[in-house]
């Protein structure tokens, strides 16, 4: 071990390098060596490649500063092989670490650096901006990329291209950036789960923002804002803050966020490149083409949408309550650069847009006051500001003009701002967020500045979660010419049996609710039983109540009645494939007719198993081999089944604990729900031996003794077990 950060001293085995560091963190000066048995090692350090007039290697270095280090082997002026490391030293950073590295000609330099303004910049007095900057060029840069993990573990070192990212951030002294997989680098994919709530692996493109106009306030305003929207089940940008380096220089906190291309769509909504149209503002087409967006948008400005006989064709035209609850979102955050700053897609042709959350920098009072009625702009028809242009209104006025659209739009403004924009969960967001980033503020503030206000920053984004909801629901009032509204309060006893919908949205399981909604628009409320639960009173209402009232409301849930089935079939006995003999289940029959075709479920802690079966007759067993994948998990060392009818009843249930690597889990008796795991092969088709009736029993235990030739634990088995008829 070198240093409390763990930085590995082994060899790593490469085809010609031999290096006794891999990359990593320390926080104490260490040597570093490297070799080769064939050739010459030449090396660079701050982030430049090795060529053949690099500086020979002397065999070992003392690494006592942040450092990036590239070696190269040369065999008589041909280079063989390149190996690059970055320790990052004394920096006790909590986040991942995120170092770019090459020649800083590529960066700073004041005629080709991609981060300056170039020769060739001039201002414009009539924007206010410097434009022709060497920072609004496309330009791409080859890097080095290495990704060192929270834990030390380096998991990228890869070639790749870098280049400045943004809108009007590209004017900030603080640039965002982003980094580019590319085959003719080495690799066509940064491979890594960088995102915690993300399966993706595979990444072709990654986006280092800086925090946009927040970059020296919160750093976190967009992060927050798209991760408070999120369970709305609106498409976002997940993020990850790194601390970034270039060229070993601390370039502070950074969020690392996905890229909304085709690649994103496709990794996780199912999207497919050769087919998705994604469209950016009114009408640029990053994949497939603005084709359908057009005809989408003709369509509705020409149609009559109060007419309800014309709803089904705009849903197939788009997702309107995808795009309800971004509008509402946007609405909510003040977010004036929603205008046009926007993004939505489709799989195929005969799927219907959605819309994607992101960049809402603007938003939570960042330009807007919190008292800011966005709403009247956002739902106007004529323009009244830069930001509310007639195209980007129409498709929301129009959709306005039916009834129940504006009925569904009005108590979704009612049931976001109650729920996804509570103030409660607003602020446990916020926290956990100021929680993940305060160490690192501290180091980014002390290193580089920026961040001095950083806690009054955040003090007022907390703030205008505390008073916005009002706003909202005032505002919405207004526009629609609405009565004060009414409470509604929901409390449930028992959340684990069942939980409530509202105005269709996802079933929430909270104990107590409240939110407040207009008298003049009924609200659909909806009990949904959890399994093996039901409703004991009507499961749907449309509710009301006097403006400024309150309407408390309470589900009631009870337990479903048990199968007809039960008691009558049992799981008897299970073998759950631990050893070289395959799997089994059995289900033993203590009715005297055949029970006529199955078509059961068994619901386990890892899943569900459908089965079906001709028939179950008089005394006879039902054995299953297929269910090896679901109950051979090793992971089951305690676990439950339920065995659930046509109706979901239940007609038995069993549980266990201990799995072992070897034997069989029996049944004691008929009565209990326990399985008792024994050794030796069990009683397939046969009943256990707890089970039989005296005379049968003997036999059994004859038969185990012959067979098994264990006499003796059969014989204990006889006087420690109950006699049970079945």
């Amino acid at each position: 071990m070198i240093g409390a950060f763990g930085l590995s001293n082994r060899f790593e085995a490469q085809e010609h390098i031999r290096c006794s560091h891999v990359s990593g963190k320390s926080d104490s000066s260490f040597v570093f060596t490297a070799s080769s048995e064939r050739g010459e090692l030449r090396f660079e350090t701050g982030g430049t490649f090795v060529s053949s007039s690099s500086p020979r290697w002397p065999d070992s270095l003392v690494i006592n500063r942040t450092t990036a280090l590239e070696l190269a082997l040369f065999d008589a002026d041909t280079l063989v092989e390149r190996s690059h490391r970055f320790f990052a030293v004394d920096i006790p950073t909590h986040f991942p670490i995120l170092a770019v590295s090459t020649a800083g000609y590529y960066f700073w330099d004041s005629v080709n650096g991609i981060s300056v303004r170039g020769p060739n910049a001039y201002f414009d007095t009539t924007s206010g901006f410097w434009r022709n900057n060497n920072y609004e060029k496309k330009w791409e840069r080859e890097v080095n990329i290495v990704y060192i993990e929270d834990d030390g573990e380096e998991v990228i070192n890869q070639r790749g291209g870098i280049r400045v990212f943004g809108g009007m951030s590209r004017h900030l002294p603080q640039k965002s950036y982003r980094i580019i997989a590319r085959e003719e680098y080495g690799k066509k994919r940064f491979k890594h789960q960088f995102f915690e709530h993300r399966e993706n692996e595979k990444f072709k493109t990654l986006v280092l923002r800086n925090g946009s106009t927040h970059y020296n306030k919160s750093k976190i305003l967009d992060v927050f804002a798209t991760q408070l929207a999120k369970e709305l089940g609106l498409e976002i940008q997940e993020a990850q803050p790194v601390t970034l380096y270039i060229n070993e220089e601390y370039q502070g906190i950074y969020n690392l966020r996905e890229h909304i291309r085709g690649h994103y769509l496709e990794a996780n909504w199912g999207g497919d490149r050769d087919s998705m149209d994604l469209i950016q503002g009114h009408s640029r087409a990053e994949n497939g083409d603005s084709k359908g967006y057009f005809e989408m948008f003709d369509w509705i400005k020409k149609t009559d949408l109060s007419d309800d006989s014309f709803l089904p064709e705009l849903f197939k035209w788009m997702d309107v309550r995808n795009y309800f609850n971004f509008m509402v979102v946007q609405i909510y955050l003040n977010n004036v650069d929603s205008m046009g700053n926007i993004r939505f897609w489709r799989k195929d042709d005969s799927t219907p847009f959605r819309w994607i959350l992101y960049d809402t920098d603007l938003g939570l009072g960042h330009s807007r006051a919190v008292s800011f009625n966005y709403m009247q702009y956002r739902l106007s028809r004529v323009q009244t500001d830069w930001f509310n242009p007639q195209w980007s209104t129409a498709i929301i006025t129009n959709l306005l003009e039916n009834d129940s659209l504006k009925k569904d739009f009005i108590h979704q403004v009612s049931y976001i701002t109650s729920t996804t924009f509570e103030v409660e969960r607003f602020e446990s967001v916020l926290d956990s967020l100021v929680d993940l980033y305060a160490h690192d503020v501290e180091i980014h503030r002390n290193r580089i500045g920026q961040l001095n206000k950083w806690e009054y920053h955040i003090n007022k984004i907390r703030e205008y979660g505390q008073k916005r909801p009002p706003y909202m629901l005032e505002y919405t009032r207004q526009q629609f010419d609405l009565d004060k509204p009414y409470r509604l309060e929901i409390v449930n006893e028992h959340p684990e049996w069942g939980h409530f919908r509202i105005n269709d949205n996802p079933g929430r399981s909270d104990s107590t609710y409240a939110g407040w909604y207009f008298s003049e628009l009924p609200l659909k409320v909806e009990w949904v039983p959890n399994r093996l639960f039901k409703a004991t009173e009507e499961s749907i209402l449309f509710v009301s109540a006097e403006p400024g009232d309150t309407l408390r409301l309470q589900p009631h849930f009870e337990p479903s009645p048990m199968s007809p089935y039960a008691g009558k079939v049992k799981l008897n006995e299970w073998h759950p494939a631990r050893d070289s003999v395959a799997p089994w289940i059995e289900l033993i029959s203590l009715i005297p007719d055949t029970i006529p075709g199955l078509n059961w479920t068994f619901w386990t802690a890892s899943g569900e198993f459908d089965f079906e079966y001709a028939s179950m007759g008089k005394s006879t067993f039902y054995l299953e081999d297929s269910l090896s994948t679901l109950w051979s998990d090793s992971s089951h060392v305690r676990g439950w089944w339920r065995m659930l009818d046509e109706e979901g009843l239940v007609i038995d249930s069993i549980s266990w604990y201990d799995l072992k690597p070897t034997g069989v889990y029996e049944r004691v008796d008929s009565i209990g729900h326990e399985l008792e795991w024994i050794e030796g092969p069990g009683t397939p088709a046969l009943l256990n031996p707890s089970q039989q009736p005296p005379r049968e029993r003997a036999s059994i235990w004859l038969v185990s003794l012959l067979i098994l030739g264990q006499f003796m634990l059969v014989w204990h088995s006889y006087f420690k077990k109950e006699k049970v008829n079945l």
